[in-house]
């Protein structure tokens, strides 16, 4: 078989496409700018962005880390914590404004307006003040504490009964008049001894990291008038009922008194319930010594207060209360305007 034989003349065409066809790739590659350059170009900015926003989340954390109930007036103080929050807010509103987003705490309710003067003015302040970090840690304890006070409780009613019991068990009863400093939840929970209207606290705080509301109930007076420690309930609302815990006795009120289920009640008595049933409070007054005088006469149009302090209704803390998550979410602003509206409701319904 004879080899075949190419001509010269025509290798070098071919090789001379070839070349050609190269050279315009290789221009046509080189000439174009890195893709690489394109995107340092577009994303310059980014990467200080991302250091402002770290610095100032390290600057929340660093805040919560110092709130923690285990530091705060121990290893670290109240000035330093409300310090570094500020300077959180300082940072975060910025960094809202660079975004094009608008950094406005809420506004408060048109309900404020009834509190008293001083109230108003803590509620409306924008800037953390000292005495926020005491609010702030007993946030952070009682997120904790309704986890523990809670037990293994599946059931949402077995939850608020346990927070009950966990409450009373705590916080051996004295008499209202017997101390004369006033403590929150978590400095009553540390000394183990509290008033009824303390329990009362405690409890309500507790269910506020349940996202529970509850009210004071008491005989109407006179405002400004204090009620004595065997005239108010604490109410709960309760799915579409107000379930009734007596915080000087230290147990809810029974629905079942006529035959009890269980040695200690864990079926707690509505409101509408004893309305219609004057012979449970009746049987509870005759069994409490003296220590139980409400009647259900007394509870027809109750006195109805809200459980909270400056701190559950200021702008400042509705606006961190967003900001966070996590355990750190265990901030709690008061829903001031949806508590009376609910309580309403399960009065018609």
């Amino acid at each position: 078989m004879q080899d075949a034989v190419v001509p010269r003349c025509r290798q070098f065409p071919r090789f001379g496409w070839v070349s050609v066809i190269l050279s315009l790739v290789w221009l046509s590659t080189g000439c174009a700018p890195p893709a690489s350059t394109k995107k340092s170009e577009g994303t310059s900015g980014e990467p200080t962005a991302r250091a402002e926003d770290s610095r100032v989340q390290r600057n929340l954390q660093n805040a919560f880390e110092t709130l923690r109930p285990e530091k705060l007036g121990i290893a670290s103080g109240p000035e330093q914590a409300i310090a570094v929050l500020n300077e959180w807010a300082k940072g975060a509103k910025a960094e809202a404004e660079k975004r094009n987003e608008r950094w406005e705490p809420h506004r408060p309710h048109s309900l404020l307006k009834s509190l008293p003067k001083e109230w108003i003015e803590l509620v409306s302040l924008e800037q953390f003040v000292e005495r926020d970090a005491a609010y702030l840690r007993d946030c952070l304890w009682a997120n904790r504490a309704t986890k523990f006070g809670a037990g293994d409780a599946e059931k949402d009613l077995d939850v608020v009964v346990n927070l009950f019991e966990f409450v009373v068990r705590n916080l051996v009863l004295i008499e209202s008049g017997s101390r004369q400093i006033p403590l929150g939840p978590f400095d009553a929970m540390i000394l183990g001894r509290g008033t009824a209207a303390d329990r009362a606290w405690t409890f309500a705080e507790l269910l506020r990291q349940r996202n529970i509301d509850s009210v004071i109930l008491s005989t109407r007076r006179a405002s400004g008038d204090a009620g004595d420690d065997a005239s108010f309930l604490v109410g709960v609302l309760f799915e579409k009922d107000i379930l009734l815990f007596d915080p000087t006795l230290g147990l809810p009120v029974m629905a079942d008194v006529a035959e009890p289920k269980s040695p200690l009640p864990r079926l707690p008595a509505s409101l509408r319930q004893v309305q219609r049933d004057p012979g449970l409070l009746t049987a509870i007054a005759r069994d409490s010594g003296g220590r139980f005088t409400l009647t259900a006469e007394m509870l027809k149009a109750p006195q109805v207060e809200l459980i909270c302090q400056s701190e559950h209704l200021a702008v400042r803390m509705k606006r961190l209360q967003v900001e966070l998550s996590g355990e750190q979410s265990a901030i709690r602003t008061l829903r001031f305007g949806v508590i009376p509206k609910r309580f309403a409701n399960r009065q018609r319904e």
